[in-house]
């Protein structure tokens, strides 16, 4: 053929358009070593190891001849890579490679991609580490080859090129994600912490992110080094809310509620309408046995959340806690007038009539006090019909504590005009309340 074509460097485009021309009919070249499309050697086996010597026998043609293959083919490659042609698409990929004595077409993500969906794994993991040889900062070819050397085993090869993607675009959420994985498959953790701590500088409002990190610490460091690391951050940052509140879960998490606390305070200055803010600092005061700061801390909580019915039942059982029956009343009734079938405001019910009655009567009941019983007995009843698994479990338990502390028919007979407690031990008590009602219902069942 070479007989046949007579390169002349003068003709300029003629020749260019016969070189393509000839180029374009023919498949069967030998470039960079490679006959056809044949699988490409390893890129780490030096004895067949891919070469761009020239060959004496090729034309000798201009670089404004080679840029008019180079485009011709670039073009045809892509088509077919794009037709998914994917065995044309190499012969024409490497024929830009061929060419390309500068490397500036970056045909590689392609050409790479091509062996892959051919399963000419050896050969795609070759193009793409020649790839990253011109063109290292291509994020592709760094994450496929990650990809490979992961699925191979070979994990310092693979962390080495995620670690390159993370170079490239150090944002990207899904490269620190498995570059994290990546550590952990090692069990390299101080590196798996690195990269959780950046993920969660990037995604501050992602809680998984946060807890996965604090995991990762407790498990494997010391978590006073991460509390350091928070308090530091805090003093650095001391306008970010955000920051102050980690530090406040994480002492919370440690047992520091002295200094949990006075981080809220500060937290709170900031911003006052956080209502999880709120809860926390109730939790502490109740902790710290401090009954009127957790009731004060929980009013705030209704206070910017009307229907807060859950805070509305704590604050009861703090006031029945305190032995102040009324108040503890007015929450719970606060919260059925929210809702109605409230399981946990009909439990605190009951248990307001049943530990008013127990601290009444004392080592042995009284008839006045088994018909305060009977009171609490009607709403324990009342919380067994709750949705929640757990209140339905307290309620039944309840309900079988108080059946033996009931009047019974016997005693019901010998006091048949009694219907109601006497309130001189009760003071609290109000015949008036609806719930009281309920005795005409369960001693109308012992008249039976």
């Amino acid at each position: 053929m070479k007989n046949n074509l007579t390169v002349n460097r003068n003709a300029g485009n003629i020749t260019a358009i016969l070189i393509a021309v000839l180029l374009l009919t023919t498949f069967s070249f030998t470039i960079l070593g490679v006959t056809g499309c044949a699988p490409l050697p390893p890129l780490d086996d030096p004895q067949k190891q891919v070469t761009v010597t020239e060959d004496p026998n090729e034309p000798q043609i201009s670089q404004a001849e080679r840029d008019s293959i180079i485009g011709v083919r670039m073009s045809f490659g892509h088509e077919r890579w794009k037709n998914k042609d994917f065995e044309m698409a190499c012969h024409h990929f490497a024929v830009v490679a061929h060419y390309d004595k500068t490397h500036t077409k970056n045909i590689y993500p392609k050409w790479g991609n091509a062996y892959v969906e051919r399963s000419m794994l050896d050969s795609a993991q070759y193009i793409f580490e020649l790839g990253t040889k011109y063109f290292p900062d291509d994020e592709y070819l760094r994450t496929s080859l990650a990809t490979m050397y992961r699925n191979a085993g070979q994990m310092d090869n693979a962390i080495g090129h995620q670690k390159e993607a993370v170079r490239i675009k150090s944002q990207n959420e899904t490269y620190l994600r498995d570059l994290e994985a990546m550590y952990e498959t090692i069990e390299d953790w101080d590196n798996a912490i690195d990269i959780y701590r950046k993920l969660s500088a990037l995604l501050p409002d992602d809680q998984q992110v946060k807890q996965n990190l604090i995991a990762l610490i407790k498990l494997h460091k010391d978590p006073t080094v991460y509390l350091q690391e928070l308090r530091d951050a805090v003093v650095k940052f001391p306008d970010d809310p955000k920051r102050r509140m980690e530090l406040v879960r994480v002492l919370l998490d440690q047992g520091e509620q002295v200094e949990a606390l006075a981080q809220l305070d500060t937290y709170l200055k900031a911003v006052p309408n956080d209502a999880e803010a709120w809860r926390r600092i109730a939790r502490i005061k109740s902790d710290q046995g401090d009954v009127d700061g957790s009731i004060s801390a929980l009013q705030k909580v209704v206070d910017i959340d009307p229907d807060a019915t859950a805070d509305m039942v704590v604050i009861g059982m703090e006031y029945l806690g305190k032995k102040q029956f009324v108040n503890a009343r007015n929450w719970a009734q606060k919260a059925l007038a929210k809702n109605g079938q409230l399981g946990s405001a009909w439990l605190l019910m009951g248990d307001i009539y049943y530990r008013g009655a127990d601290d009444a009567s004392g080592s042995t009941p009284k008839y006045d006090d088994k018909l305060v019983f009977a009171i609490a007995l009607g709403l324990f009843q009342k919380a067994q019909s709750s949705s929640d698994s757990q209140i339905r479990s307290d309620a039944d338990r309840m309900v079988r504590s108080v059946n033996n502390l009931v009047p019974t028919k016997e005693e019901r007979f010998m006091r048949k005009g009694k219907d109601r407690p006497a309130t001189d031990g009760y003071p609290w008590l109000n015949l008036g309340w609806p719930e009281v009602s309920y005795l005409d219902t369960f001693l109308a069942g012992l008249d039976k």
